[in-house]
């Protein structure tokens, strides 16, 4: 019979996984909630774990049930007991079923913009084909010519509604290029260069969302989100221009001053308070997070030689 292992080199072996559990459980449960705040909708989480009988997890998966239970939703939990193809088969089919329900929606949305402006253009094309145009008088004469121009008309009107369809998923691109960009920018350099290498540390992070989490190279996934959200909203900010090629902060520095000049620096200012505004907004949930206690996860050695670590709150005194 096959001997287990014991729970600390299990919870340490599955760190990782465990990682996933918490950003499952924090994406859809962001806090207490109160009676005022249920859901108006009949909603059902799904709650996964490699292995719910380490303290920790198991702590957080019930602080999630009854969170979710408080806001009136269904839970349904899933223990792999370390069976990590069971635990594979679980999350695959919940996320297949996220991956169809996103699409059919985005399906449904894309087929609904291309039947409304497909319908715009040829009530439009109709407008113009009278018998009061001279062209359309001509032509009426030819045998089966009322036919071949409504064919004609419909084949415009669809090929205008599929352009209006494809220049919709324009904005959409911006946004999901920006976000990608951002977050591996962050991860590359933060994460990767500047964590793992030594050239600083995260000396807390919050519990469940970071990797490498618990070692002095951990990495908040969260700061790569934030970094993200940054660089999707400027790509469409600089994406999304007017007919002269100006972004917005360039039509509207244009419009308030007297001379190009003036207009440049207009821009130049915009942009940098814009860039604050953004960048103090999308961490303004870690500082929230920081300064009710929430980030608590780190390493207990070191993380420099002769340093000691930052406290979780107050300071060290140092020296005699």
């Amino acid at each position: 019979m096959r001997k287990r292992a014991p729970m600390g080199r299990i919870s340490n072996r599955w760190k990782p996984w465990i990682a996933t559990v918490a950003i499952t459980i924090g994406v859809g449960l962001v806090g207490p909630a109160t009676a005022d705040q249920k859901s108006k909708t009949n909603l059902k989480v799904a709650i996964f774990s490699h292995i719910a009988e380490v303290q920790t997890i198991h702590g957080m998966m019930q602080a999630a049930i009854d969170d979710a239970k408080a806001r009136g939703w269904a839970v349904e939990t899933f223990d792999g007991r370390g069976d990590m193809v069971a635990v594979n088969n679980q999350v695959s089919s919940f996320i297949s079923l996220s991956v169809q329900l996103g699409g059919s929606i985005a399906s449904t949305m894309l087929v609904t913009i291309f039947d409304r402006r497909t319908y715009f253009h040829s009530d439009t094309f109709r407008g113009s084909l009278t018998l009061a145009n001279v062209a359309v008088q001509h032509y009426a004469k030819r045998p089966e010519a009322i036919e071949a121009l409504a064919r004609l008309l419909q084949q415009q009107a669809v090929n205008a509604g599929f352009a209006d369809s494809i220049f919709a998923l324009v904005p959409c691109a911006c946004l999901a290029v920006g976000l990608a960009v951002g977050f591996l920018w962050a991860f590359l350099f933060n994460g990767i260069l500047g964590a793992r290498l030594g050239v600083f540390y995260y000396g807390r992070v919050i519990p469940g969302l970071a990797l490498w989490e618990g070692s002095k190279h951990q990495y908040p996934l969260y700061d790569a989100l934030a970094m993200g959200v940054m660089v999707m909203v400027f790509a469409y900010i600089l994406g999304r221009t007017d007919p002269e090629g100006r972004t917005v902060i360039e039509a509207w520095a244009h419009t308030n001053s007297p001379s190009r000049l003036w207009s440049t620096v207009l821009s130049i200012l915009g942009v940098v308070v814009v860039a604050n505004l953004l960048y103090g907004a999308v961490f303004t949930p870690h500082l929230v997070t920081k300064l009710e206690g929430q980030v608590t996860a780190g390493p207990t050695t070191p993380l420099f030689p002769g340093v000691p670590n930052q406290p979780l709150q107050g300071a060290t005194h140092l020296g005699p």
